[in-house]
């Protein structure tokens, strides 16, 4: 088994949104937003695939069919995280449509305090083009800022896979979060892995899932749902996944921890650049 290592230091304030949520951000990027950035480099790099598949897609499919493990930690320091706020300019947005409203010199009944879809309304209604009777939403939305960064690593049984990946990484603007959270990738790296047997307790300070382990102590993590693989079109939706996340809230700061854990049958253990990855 091959690892891939790199650092990620992110450019300002970025915001991996947790699924079904308007406004909370997970501390380190999970797999998902990890795959997708993986994809989009690819995608980016010219590493595009002979298929009738849209080249994102493809690209985004190869990661999940390659990748067999992928995991994350915070670097030294600790991730900031405040509260900023977002206009929700597109499908969530709402409009009011107002009495007054005049359409070819005769007034437009109004549909006085319902709110509806921007889209729909302004499709049909396009007097709303104007401007005078949309109203956007303001809604809260939580922006980290991690100085340090995250360390990254993804596992492969294909060596030639995640050196094209590596090569992707090196050349292609990378983003985390949102089209505005630019990212710098340094420090990349494949390494030979090594399988440890889950005896006794493992130092872990990368997140993992929450059923692989039997027994936990240290510092301290906290526990999330992460949406283990991204959904493809055409698929069924996958269930929720458990990790838990090496990482201390103190209020609106974060801060790296590590975890004692004792593993079960259904571990395995990699160990590359020091750090005991469970898959």
């Amino acid at each position: 088994m091959k690892v891939l290592g790199f650092h990620i230091r992110v450019s300002s304030f970025y915001s991996p949104g947790v699924p079904w949520s308007r406004s909370s951000a997970y501390p380190i990027p999970p797999p998902s937003a990890i795959c997708g950035m993986l994809a989009n480099a690819l995608w980016l790099s010219s590493h595009i695939l002979k298929t009738d598949e849209h080249p994102a897609v493809a690209c985004l499919r190869r990661i999940i069919d390659k990748a067999k493990g992928i995991w994350a930690g915070m670097a030294d320091g600790i991730a900031v995280s405040t509260t900023g706020t977002v206009k929700d300019v597109f499908g969530g947005s709402t409009v009011y449509k107002d009495d007054s409203v005049t359409k070819g010199g005769k007034k437009v009944k109004g549909i006085r305090g319902k709110l509806l879809p921007i889209q729909a309304f302004i499709q049909d209604n396009p007097e709303a083009r104007s401007g005078e009777i949309i109203q956007t939403d303001i809604l809260p939305r939580q922006f980290l800022f991690a100085p340090d960064g995250f360390r990254v690593f993804v596992a492969s049984e294909d060596g030639e896979f995640l050196e094209k990946v590596k090569y992707a990484l090196q050349h292609a603007p990378v983003y985390l979060g949102d089209s505005e959270g630019l990212a710098n990738v340094m420090n990349v790296e494949v390494v030979d892995a090594t399988e440890e047997k889950p005896n006794g307790m493992c130092d872990v300070s990368v997140y993992f899932r929450d059923d692989l382990a039997s027994g936990i102590d240290g510092d301290g993590g906290t526990l999330y749902w992460v949406n283990e693989r991204a959904i493809l079109p055409g698929e069924k939706k996958e269930p929720m996944v458990s990790y838990l996340f090496p990482v201390i809230q103190r209020g609106k700061t974060f801060r790296p921890s590590k975890l004692l854990v004792r593993f079960n049958g259904k571990a395995k253990l990699l160990k590359a650049f020091g750090e005991i990855l469970p898959m």
